[in-house]
């Protein structure tokens, strides 16, 4: 393989050409055809499809990913799901389980639901473990939801558990609500007490952040010729006017100096500007709350879709300096912040308080 991979014309310097597959037996056939389909080139792939028959006629997929002229990962998901023999399908399903993990930073969301797909295809507890494995590459909620389905099993449960703590580590910080029940259940369960130890102080720095939302969706910069810091909180921009939006979550490291605090800091852009965050809270019942938020700089909130609160202000954040009285409705809410910046630090402190000033910890917040 890497006597190929160096040379200027892989495919020809390879040990053994196409016209050898079709007399090759066994576990010689499959090793040369691992590695036509590790070359990627076209002329690979191409002799490798004619040549692997399953039953009823049906072609033998390569068993990695080509350069892009050949959709692998379908042939490969056809064959796992087909009636061939049980080596045939594991192998294919094997090679399936990686291709799908391959593009698990492009594609989080249908790499999360192509795993799934191989987890229900599997029959056996080792590719089950190798789909365990790839989602835990995935920090993603997604993928903690599938992870979590397996974590009483007998078989797989320390393996499934394992894959939480590296999903739940990237995405706690963002995803405060979801990871908390996560840790508090499973993170005592660790077999390595460095681990649990670690674990354990997340927890303790999550438990810090008090209620803070910290899961959200971020647009911006936006900057307006001859506005200042000050000037662009009355300054409208696509997302209070209805215009096109492109939303991206916003990950906020869990070991941050200030819990709670939501910083802009990587949304960049040149001074001065604005961000806008969105939301949404899951209310069980119509209430009266208190909207607790502080701000560096400037702020402006809308609550389903109304101006509940402005600060056209250059200031630094402190957690809770602006309480305003709001109504959440039973279900859900949506909640928009624009926050401005004229240098320095640059984010928002943002929670709902009780009627005896004690942070709501039962809402559910999503991002979109």
């Amino acid at each position: 393989m890497a006597v190929a991979r160096r040379s200027e014309d892989a495919f020809r310097a390879r040990p053994a050409g196409p016209g050898c597959l079709g007399d090759a037996e066994g576990a010689y056939r499959a090793s040369l055809a691992r590695i036509l389909g590790r070359l990627q080139g076209q002329q690979a792939q191409s002799t490798l499809t004619p040549r692997f028959r399953l039953q009823r006629g049906r072609p033998w997929p390569p068993c990695a990913p080509s350069n892009g002229t050949t959709p692998a990962p379908r042939h490969l998901y056809q064959v796992a799901k087909s009636d061939a023999g049980t080596s045939r399908k594991v192998l294919a399903l094997r090679g399936f389980i990686r291709q799908a993990g391959m593009e698990g930073k492009t594609d989080p969301q249908g790499t999360v639901r192509r795993l799934q797909e191989a987890m229900d295809m599997a029959i056996r507890d080792e590719e089950r473990r190798m789909v365990l494995a790839e989602l835990a590459k995935i920090p993603d909620p997604a993928a903690l939801a599938v992870v979590l389905k397996y974590t009483e099993s007998e078989s797989l449960g320390s393996e499934a558990i394992a894959a939480a703590m590296d999903i739940v580590e990237p995405i706690a910080g963002s995803h405060r609500e979801t990871v908390m029940p996560v840790l508090e259940k499973y993170g005592p369960k660790l077999r390595d007490p460095k681990e649990r130890a670690a674990a354990s102080e997340l927890l303790s720095k999550l438990r810090q952040a008090g209620g803070f939302l910290t899961t959200w969706q971020v647009a911006g910069p936006f900057r307006a010729e001859g506005r200042n810091a000050v000037g662009l909180i009355d300054t409208p921009f696509a997302p209070e006017t209805g215009g096109s939006v492109e939303w991206r979550e916003l990950r906020l490291p869990a070991s941050s100096e200030t819990p709670g605090f939501v910083s802009l800091a990587r949304v960049g852009g040149e001074l001065p500007r604005v961000a806008y965050l969105k939301t949404s809270v899951q209310c069980a019942r119509s209430r009266e709350v208190t909207l607790a938020v502080g701000s560096d700089d400037g702020l402006k909130v809308w609550l389903n879709g109304q101006v509940v609160h402005s600060a056209a202000v250059l200031r630094g954040a402190v957690a809770d300096a602006d309480k305003i009285k709001v109504r959440l409705q039973a279900g859900t809410n949506s909640l928009m912040l624009k926050v401005s910046d004229a240098g320095g630090g640059w984010g928002v402190f943002c929670r709902f308080l009780d009627d005896h000033g004690k942070p709501i910890e039962d809402l559910a917040v999503g991002g979109r």
